[in-house]
């Protein structure tokens, strides 16, 4: 079992699909991330929001454009463009501050 051999798990979705298994059913944290910006979200929120679209639209996938209207981030950090050399770390900083404020809520 997974859970048994992790303490942490990321899936990560594609194509704009707002959630890449409908059978996800807990989660601690959304991320949300597009260019020069990653946002955080009430996984329960999320969820509820991925279900009443589902209900309403049955016969195409979720598109993370149609749940935004719906949930609002708890926080969000600007991730400039970065060189190469520097991109890694960048990156890895930011989103360290915005997971740890938000597991620790």
């Amino acid at each position: 079992m997974i859970t048994e051999r992790c303490n942490s798990l990321v899936y990560e979705s594609y194509r704009d699909v707002a959630l890449p298994w409908l059978e996800i059913s807990d989660l601690d944290l959304v991320l949300g991330v597009e260019p020069g910006r990653v946002a955080a979200y009430d996984a329960h929120k999320w969820l509820e929001a991925c279900r009443l679209t589902r209900g309403i639209r049955q016969d195409i996938e979720i598109s993370t454009a149609s749940i935004l209207p719906l949930v609002k981030p708890h926080a969000s950090r600007r991730i400039p463009p970065a060189t190469k050399g520097n991109m890694q770390n960048k990156v890895e900083l930011k989103i360290h501050d915005l997971l740890a404020q938000q597991l620790s809520n």
